[in-house]
């Protein structure tokens, strides 16, 4: 939901920079409408902040998972998971890093079509790995 409003709102146009927006980590005019509410649906300022923090929060819940999950020797849930799972969370780790790669380059480089068409293929990517290791870890008996 929130590409589609960057996507929908051209809010990738301004602020081409990262990490700060403007020199700033909340944009100026990130709160400019009135009502307050229409800012967080209408803004392009800050519908584009509520996209960079769910990316950054993704990839790092993400990250913790993946790393949470290969500690504690023995009894950890990576020897515990099947290789499916493995796999899984292993694609969701590097696929939200990728994505969130591109996501910055294609800020960066002013929205180049093809990079952001590879940005919005790429959120399925990661949406498909997330299914993927949430299905298999249903199945991970409980250490």
């Amino acid at each position: 939901m929130a590409g589609a409003l960057v996507a929908g709102l051209d809010a990738g146009l301004i602020y081409n920079e990262y990490p700060l927006m403007g020199g700033r980590i909340f944009p100026s005019d990130g709160l400019s409408m009135s009502p307050k509410w229409r800012n967080f649906i209408h803004n392009d300022a800050a519908v584009q902040f509520q996209h960079r923090t769910l990316a950054l929060t993704t990839v790092a819940s993400t990250l913790a998972t993946f790393f949470l999950a290969r500690r504690g020797g023995a009894q950890s849930v990576w020897r515990a998971a099947p290789r499916r799972v493995r796999m899984a969370l292993a694609a969701m780790a590097l696929g939200v890093v990728a994505q969130a790669s591109i996501g910055i380059t294609t800020l960066l480089l002013f929205v180049p079509i093809p990079l952001a068409a590879a940005h919005q293929a790429g959120s399925l990517g990661v949406l498909t790995f997330g299914m993927w290791a949430m299905h298999g870890l249903r199945r991970v008996r409980r250490i």
